[in-house]
């Protein structure tokens, strides 16, 4: 159903911006970015153990949101346990009705707001790339949303994250808009842009830091400013 529906508002979409398709064909690929991720959102499993690595970066997004509001729940530390459970579940070694319960005590304890010490709240300089994770997370606590609203919405800001990066990146050059809005809207990028992941900030980054070096090349009439340059800097080398 998300799937067909999702389809069917991207078509719209692209009917819909036909007109400024070639002029600003980042706004083109910010509609479909969007609708693509989403989709991949709704329908993607709501536990770990979905892309690579995702049970370390949850872990560190949690981390990283209880540094700000100092709350460490029981339940989070149940998800992230429910590793063997959803390994098992996929393997079929657990039936549908086992899971389900392991996951609604996840939530019945969320919902307790039982707290729990055992993870730490150290950071390091790598756990930059967890920001918009963690502000998923913290909104949702502040929203007052349940524990899988509050998973998905983490998810949705690192979507948007990506998205705003290839938008100013796409607009940032003067010619191949189309190749990189094509690059930007992989599946394999936009999957992990709507999972836990590290991929989407070295992906975003990396391009927005290029396409300010390749669009100084296209401009070889524009003197070279000394802010562009460390803005290449900044964004290829630090944020990283």
């Amino acid at each position: 159903m998300y799937f067909f529906v999702g389809t069917g508002i991207l078509i719209f979409a692209i009917v819909l911006c036909g007109k400024i398709a070639y002029k600003r064909v980042e706004v083109l690929f910010a509609a479909a970015a969007l609708i693509m991720g989403l989709t991949y959102i709704m329908v993607s499993p709501r536990h770990l153990l979905v892309t690579w690595d995702d049970e370390t970066h949850y872990l560190r997004s949690v981390s990283l949101a209880d540094v700000f509001d100092n709350t460490k729940f029981n339940a989070e530390g149940l998800f992230y346990d429910s590793q063997p459970a959803a390994y098992m579940y996929t393997q079929g070694d657990l039936t549908q009705e086992e899971f389900k319960a392991i996951l609604d005590n996840v939530e019945y304890q969320y919902e307790q707001k039982r707290t729990d010490n055992r993870f730490g709240s150290e950071v390091g300089k790598e756990f930059v790339a967890y920001t918009p994770a963690a502000i998923g997370i913290i909104m949702g606590k502040a929203l007052r949303l349940s524990f899988f609203h509050t998973f998905l919405l983490s998810k949705m800001v690192i979507l948007c994250t990506y998205v705003l990066l290839m938008y100013f990146a796409i607009k940032k050059l003067k010619n191949g808009k189309v190749l990189l809005a094509v690059i930007g809207l992989s599946t394999t990028t936009m999957f992990m842009a709507s999972s836990m992941s590290y991929d989407f900030w070295v992906i975003g980054f990396t391009t927005l830091g290029y396409s300010f070096f390749i669009s100084e090349l296209q401009n070889r009439d524009k003197k070279l400013e000394y802010r562009n340059i460390i803005r290449i800097e900044y964004m290829l080398f630090y944020l990283e």
